[in-house]
């Protein structure tokens, strides 16, 4: 006799054949579940109970018991499955019955794909012949382990992720062990028992920290309840508190964003700071916490950060690098990351790296909150006599900030804390050639704590995009005007030219649905024929890609918490037009060399001078549109007008108006042009990483494999091989094949080598 799995569900019906004389067992639950409204009242002190032929019985609230399986079902184990599902039976009922003593043993289907070891797999004992058999067909048909299997048919409480994310894998670089974390369960349970391992300091610097005890009423699970690592999310917040109140000398330094939000978590329209809440809370708590500086305090337009960083008073240390946030809502995402630790018998390594990041963030907010004012504008009418015009009005989400966060910090003791150099900053020893670099998003204001601004995140990201052979991204936004035009401009040269780079992009599509502007580099993207699909995120649990993972030459891994977006690439390092955005700035000229073509037919009409001709002078531009537009105006209202032009008076008479109007048009057109060069402006404080890593790589490489065939719907790739974007679709099966190959997803069925097509 075997003891049935541990199972939960709520309402279970049978028909009196199935239980009349028999025990009421796995299969039963398995394949008769039924929602039923009528719940029989039952004595749930009883532990069985024999069925009547004549009535059917409804299992719902009875107490816990084992079930077992009749032998003559040939109860056996079944393979294979990873020991981290957990199925419950808060509820159960057995059945008397008579069980025949003799089984029938028969033969079970081979398994196609098992269970990953790292998985712990193991028999799941109990398990009748028929739906084990069943169980089994299912996943080989499906592609999936018996495990994978189980999640989806016998309804854990917990939801199973359209596209189960590869397992973690870890390999020593530079002075590191370093491991790849994928989703919200391997994210949640590495930032958990981080904290947990540590016994000396934590330190973060979040987006987002939240949780449904302190910010629920604004930011909802939304579903994510159900989804693994949600639980492990909620866990953070009591595991920080704790660690400090047993005992006070532990470090638990936190900084956290809190820009400006005008909706919350459930689509209404509310003006708020975020995490304002879970400031109070954290300051109250006697978690070393500060405000992260905001734009009009010098600070970044995000304080846009996701890190963890903890260790031990042994020196050991640990740290989590990631794009995932600690919302209420965050494990819900599809997200990466990797998490670092120390290597023993090491005098440093390069979280000491990620440290030194940290201790200057919290400098320069510290000096930030003591040197500018907290909140600005008026908060009182006695106040609103120093401001005028829209600065008089009283906000009332500047009100709340004061009376939530604003008068927690507005004392000398923390006003002072920079000048009086009472950081406690972790001591930090930065390997100075390190194998993982540390990359930045930082503003020129970091001068004021003797660092600097920083952008290179960009330049490691745009380095790569200019001399990588392929390249694979899968980012929550892609916006960057250079980097698209880096990758068109590679893209479509000849594969065989040594310029030529393979691309795979996968994005967010709630971007491009809820913010037009993301559309057009998307868009250009396409139509110039750049493999670029959009992730088919799962609805269920209102999930977002929000990866921010980028693979160069299948060995070399660029991730963080930054966008590829301007915001996320640029920061105000100088200011005016940047000059090192060469692709974008050329496509610019060549548009408005188009638009002054385009006008030289009409000067012609009236005599003018062709621009299109001459060298490029955007002053020459400037002045020529001032004077056709003060004489389109003379034109119009006194008929006449003429204009002087390098010496030479040119003159025009009301039936040229519309021609004037056309020239005025087209110069506009142009100046607009030259004037949406890029410009330096304020962008967000973001981290990244860089490292090399072919077994990493690998893993996130199949991981991408999986998300591209998942989000691949028939249409695209119907299109792709009727419509092809572009004259040869080579280059685009080229990086299929090569991706496929590299994550050991290949299809091992097709009749020709090498023709490239996956479905």
């Amino acid at each position: 006799m075997y003891p049935l799995v541990k199972f939960e569900f709520k309402h279970y019906a049978c028909s009196r054949d199935e239980l009349s004389g028999r025990n009421f067992i796995l299969s039963n639950l398995f394949v008769l579940p039924f929602n039923l409204n009528n719940k029989p009242k039952m004595p749930q002190q009883k532990r069985s109970i024999t069925v009547p032929d004549s009535k059917l019985i409804n299992s719902t609230s009875f107490t816990k018991t084992k079930i077992e399986a009749p032998q003559e079902r040939d109860p056996r184990a079944l393979p294979r499955v990873s020991s981290p599902i957990n199925y419950y039976l808060p509820s159960s009922i057995t059945f008397g019955a008579k069980v025949p003593t003799s089984p029938v043993l028969k033969k079970l289907p081979k398994i196609a794909r098992k269970t990953l070891k790292e998985e712990d797999p193991r028999d799941l004992p109990g398990v009748p012949f028929d739906i084990a058999s069943f169980i089994i067909g299912v996943a080989n048909e499906r592609g999936f382990s018996v495990g994978d299997a189980l999640r989806l048919y016998i309804n854990p409480q917990q939801h199973t992720p359209k596209v189960i994310p590869e397992a973690s894998k870890s390999v020593k670089i530079g002075n590191c062990k370093v491991t790849s974390l994928i989703d919200g369960q391997q994210i949640f349970d590495a930032y958990t028992s981080a904290i947990k391992w540590a016994d000396d300091f934590a330190l973060s610097s979040m987006f987002e920290f939240q949780n449904v005890k302190i910010d629920g009423h604004k930011w909802p699970t939304n579903g994510a309840e159900i989804v693994p690592g949600s639980k492990q999310q909620q866990k953070i917040l009591g595991l920080l508190v704790s660690k400090k109140r047993e005992n006070n000398e532990f470090k638990a330094q936190q900084m956290l964003d809190v820009h400006k939000w005008y909706i919350n978590g459930h689509g209404e329209k509310e003006r708020h700071y975020n995490n304002q809440d879970m400031v109070r809370y954290m300051k109250t708590n006697d978690i070393d916490v500060v405000p992260a500086p905001r734009s009009n305090q010098g600070g970044s337009h995000l304080d846009h950060i996701k890190v963890l960083i903890v260790g031990r008073k042994d020196g050991s240390k640990k740290a989590i690098v990631s794009g995932m946030n600690w919302g209420t809502h965050s494990a819900a995402n599809h997200d990466v990351g990797f998490m670092m630790e120390s290597l023993p018998k090491q005098k440093n390594s390069e979280i000491d790296n990620l440290i030194d990041m940290f201790n200057t963030n919290r400098s320069f907010a510290w000096e930030r909150l003591g040197s500018t004012e907290i909140i600005k504008g008026p908060l009182s009418e006695e106040e609103q006599k120093l401001y005028t015009g829209l600065d008089k009005e009283i906000k009332q989400e500047n009100v709340d900030y004061m009376e939530i966060v604003g008068k927690l910090f507005d004392n000398p003791e923390d006003k002072n804390r920079y000048a009086d150099g009472r950081l406690d900053l972790i001591p930090c020893n930065p390997v100075s050639n390190p194998k993982i670099k540390v990359l930045r998003t930082s503003p020129r204001e970091m001068a004021k704590v003797g660092s600097k601004g920083e952008e290179t995140i960009r330049q490691e990201i745009m380095h790569n995009l200019k001399t990588s052979k392929d390249y694979v991204g899968l980012n929550f936004v892609f916006t960057d005007k250079e980097a698209v035009d880096t990758i068109i401009h590679r893209w479509q040269k000849p594969k065989d030219n040594p310029g030529h780079m393979d691309t795979l992009l996968i994005v967010e599509s709630g971007i491009l649905k809820d913010f037009p502007y993301c559309r057009k580099s998307y868009n250009r993207l396409k139509r110039a024929g750049v493999p670029i699909i959009v992730f088919n995120s799962d609805k269920e649990v209102t999930q977002r890609m929000h990866a921010k993972l980028n693979i160069f030459d299948k060995t070399r891994i660029v991730t963080g918490s930054f966008n590829m977006s301007a915001m996320g690439l640029n920061h105000n390092l100088n200011k005016g037009i940047r000059s090192d955005y060469d692709l974008y700035s050329e496509r610019i000229f060549k548009e408005i060399k188009e638009h002054l073509t385009d006008a030289k037919e009409h000067e012609k009409l009236v005599g003018l001078p062709y621009l299109v001709e001459k060298e490029f002078n955007y002053d020459e531009l400037k002045a020529r549109k001032a004077l056709i537009g003060k004489a389109f105006e003379n034109v119009t209202k006194k008929g006449h007008a003429s204009v002087v032009i390098d010496g030479k008076t040119y003159r025009f008479n009301q039936d040229q108006d519309s021609t004037l109007s056309t020239i005025h048009g087209y110069y506009t057109i142009a100046q607009d042009r030259f004037n949406a060069r890029e410009k330096y402006k304020r962008g967000n404080n973001e981290l990244g990483i860089s490292f090399e890593s072919p077994t990493l790589a690998k893993v996130m490489l199949k991981q991408i494999a999986k998300d591209f065939k998942h989000s691949e719907s028939k249409y695209e790739k119907l299109k792709n091989k009727i419509f092809p974007m572009r004259p040869s679709t080579d280059g685009v099966e080229k990086i299929k094949s090569s991706i496929e190959k590299f994550s050991g997803l290949e299809d091992k069925s097709k009749k020709k080598p090498g023709d490239g097509k996956f479905d």
